[in-house]
């Protein structure tokens, strides 16, 4: 009985800390693309970049006033096993650049 109380203890608690990771690869992946496309790459290339960090992510590009680029990056993080039941998570993160003058 204390094996199960201690195995439902640590299954949430290593998902949440899963969380953490990919909550701060999110962040890195929009960090990342937000530099592609103040380069003026493509968008394409922008997606490319963030799917290259987190794979199956979603990438919107948009064009700002001032010269500058927004990249928001989402992810939905699935629990495993028994925690599925609680439904999946979105992770979103974005980053904001100028658009650099060759």
């Amino acid at each position: 009985m204390a094996l199960l109380a201690l195995v439902a203890l640590v299954l949430p608690l290593a998902w949440l800390l899963g969380l953490v990771g990919a909550q701060l690869a999110v962040a890195e992946a929009a960090r990342a693309s937000a530099r592609v496309a103040a380069r003026g790459d493509t968008d394409a290339r922008v997606a490319e970049e963030a799917r290259g960090l987190v794979p199956g992510a979603a990438v919107t590009v948009r064009r700002l006033p001032e010269d500058r680029v927004e990249v928001v990056v989402r992810h939905v993080a699935e629990p495993p096993g028994p925690l599925a039941a609680l439904g999946s998570v979105e992770l979103t993160a974005a980053a904001t650049a100028r658009l650099e003058v060759p």
